[in-house]
């Protein structure tokens, strides 16, 4: 059982630096805006589908 707690936190750790790197990254390009950005304009255009029926 200790190993397999051993093992589950240091997945979690690696997860956690993975987001941290993506982070850094996404700050230098701006993916997490351009995805927020994307998510609007569907949203704004479904509910403008939405609204037209």
């Amino acid at each position: 059982m200790n190993e397999i707690l051993k093992a589950t936190l240091s997945s979690i750790r690696d997860l956690v630096d993975e987001l941290k790197l993506i982070a850094v990254s996404s700050k230098k390009t701006g993916t997490l805006n351009n995805a927020a950005a994307i998510m609007k304009e569907s949203s704004d255009m479904y509910r403008n589908i939405a609204g037209s029926k």
